[in-house]
């Protein structure tokens, strides 16, 4: 027999006519029949060589008239049956070629049935707000694209898919308003797609997934209430990103034991009782990004002992309560920036002992307890500027290997800082706040603030040799008094003859191209020595050599402050 179409009938009430049916060569259509309450005329068929649906049937309440089928080689749909409540009729159900949806049934409350089905040859796709207990599809084993459950407002478990091995587009748990337990995929081996588990606000664990080794597309878990996480601990590869965020409650990750790779990115942010997070150990490469951020009470970073290399960005920041930073012992390169800001509680950056090359920009920034900077030995590259800044602890840099950096390096505003180490030659590197020195883990000289007083001379007849490393503002936190050697003495000498010969003013417009034109005194005076003193919101020079003019310093932007050289008088 052909097809079978059953639509706009409004006094049909049975179907009984149909009862010696056991194959039916197309499909099944049950469309918009207004007093139909059952289907009781389809008991004895067995295989249906097209599709079924049945939609739209106002009054049909239950579906237990298919309790003989064994085959639908095409797609099944039931959905949009207002007045069905009980789904209790494909016991018997062994194969549907294509998609399975079970959906938008207002009034269904109760799904049975299914235990003897094994394969769905495309998506299968739940949506029912009422039905408290999923349907045990015990014997399945395989679902050829994605396999969805989705606003489900009643469902409290998904305990029935123990055999489910493969998954063929992406897995999909999302809007469940009452779920609270997640355990049931424990056979699950592979996912072509990827896997999503979102928005289920009751569920607090998230454990299993035991089995699970392949994830073709990305990982994204979101739930406000999940305080566990101890999942995917076979998961070999995630072919896209993973993204755990915005789970508020969660205070401990201990999966992904046995990941190796991610394809694309890696984002753990914004859970803001996230404690301890021990995974990712075997971990070894990152084809994005690696983002850790705004994790509140995350107070050590650990569990990425192998991770070798990450074609994206690295950023460490805003972990308020982070103060130690571990394991990255195989990190060799990065792809893109270097990022590490805004981590209040942060005392030591020793990790990255390995490291040896970035492709895009490194930034320190804001990390007001970080008191050194010494574990990038085997650094040799940054492919843009280097920024340490607003480091308030800082006490030392040392930069054992660096011989390249495609841009300048900017140290500036680390108001103890006192000391910056280069134990290589740094080739056609510009620094910013501190002079260049010589070969052999130097310590460099921080730039001085230009004067024409006598004591400032010799900063102001900087060699170029000495001077051509120094752009921009200096840190105020590296003027220190001037040595009292002989040579130095000298030196001053012989500079105020000539300047006595020339005239002062003179030797400054004539020098000007070769200063910069702004130099930052800062707002805070712990090492200015006995050069510069405080008188409220301006600086005035000690002694009557010279004299900075009040009126022409002004706020540019928070912790600097600017002065012109032509503001200074003698």
């Amino acid at each position: 027999m052909g097809s079978i179409m059953i639509e706009y009938n409004t006094t049909l009430t049975n179907l009984n006519e149909f009862s010696s049916l056991i194959f039916i060569d197309g499909d099944v259509f049950i469309h918009y029949n207004s007093a139909l309450k059952n289907l009781s005329g389809f008991f004895n068929l067995k295989i249906i060589g097209g599709s079924i649906s049945i939609e739209r049937n106002a009054v049909l309440e239950e579906l237990t008239s298919f309790s003989n089928l064994e085959t639908v080689n095409g797609y099944m749909s039931i959905q949009m049956n207002e007045a069905l409540t009980i789904l209790n009729g494909f016991s018997n159900l062994h194969a549907v070629g294509g998609h399975l949806f079970v959906g938008s049934n207002p009034s269904l409350t109760d799904m049975f049935g299914f235990s003897s089905l094994q394969s769905v040859g495309e998506y299968l796709y739940f949506e029912n707000r009422k039905v408290a207990n999923m349907p045990l599809f015990s014997s399945l084993t395989s679902v050829g694209a994605t396999l969805s459950f989705y606003r489900n407002d009643a469902i409290e478990n998904l305990n029935g898919f123990s055999n489910l091995a493969s998954v063929g587009g992406d897995l999909f748990v999302a809007y469940n308003a009452e779920l609270r337990e997640l355990t049931s995929f424990s056979g699950l081996r592979s996912v072509v797609g990827g896997v999503s588990i979102r928005r289920n606000p009751l569920l607090k664990e998230l454990v299993g997934f035991s089995t699970l080794q392949y994830i073709g597309g990305d990982l994204y878990i979101e739930n406000e209430e999940v305080q566990t996480f101890n999942a995917f601990s076979d998961t070999i590869t995630v072919g896209g990103y993973i993204w755990i965020s915005k789970n508020s409650k969660l205070q401990n990750m201990i999966g992904f034991l046995d990941l190796s790779s991610i394809g694309g990115f890696l984002d753990i942010s914004s859970n803001t009782e996230l404690n301890e997070m021990t995974a990712f150990s075997k971990l070894k490469s990152i084809g994005g990004d690696m983002s850790i951020q705004a994790n509140d009470a995350l107070t050590e970073l650990s569990g990425f002992s192998n991770l070798q290399t990450v074609g994206g960005h690295i950023a460490f920041e805003m972990n308020p309560k982070l103060t130690k930073i571990n394991q990255f012992s195989k990190l060799t390169s990065i792809t893109g920036m270097f990022s590490i800001d805004s981590n209040d509680a942060l005392k030591e950056l020793t990790a990255f002992s390995t490291l040896q090359s970035i492709g895009g920009y490194m930034s320190i920034q804001n990390n007001p307890q970080l008191q050194h900077m010494n574990g990038f030995s085997n650094l040799i590259s940054v492919g843009e500027d280097v920024k340490v800044e607003y480091n308030d602890a800082l006490t030392d840099i040392t930069f054992s290997s660096v011989t390249s950096v495609d841009g300048s390096i900017y140290v500036q505003n680390n108001p103890g800082l006192q000391e910056v180490r280069f134990c290589h030659e740094p080739k056609n590197i510009t620094i910013v706040g501190w002079e260049q020195g010589n070969v052999g883990c130097t310590v460099l000289s921080p730039t001085k603030v230009p004067s024409t007083a006598p004591s400032s001379a010799p900063s102001v007849e900087a060699s170029p040799e000495s001077s051509t490393g120094v752009h921009g503002y200096a840190d105020e936190s590296s003027i220190a008094p001037e040595s009292s050697s002989a040579g130095v003495i000298v030196g001053v000498v012989i500079f105020l003859l000539i300047a006595c010969l020339f005239g002062l003013k003179y030797v400054h417009s004539k020098r000007q191209k070769k200063l910069p034109k702004n130099v930052d005194i800062g707002s805070h005076y712990t090492n200015a020595g006995s050069h510069y003193t405080n008188t409220g919101s301006h600086f005035s020079k000690v002694g009557t050599n010279c004299s900075i003019n009040k009126s022409s310093i002004s706020m540019v932007q928070p912790r600097k402050q600017y002065f012109h050289l032509n503001d200074v008088t003698c």
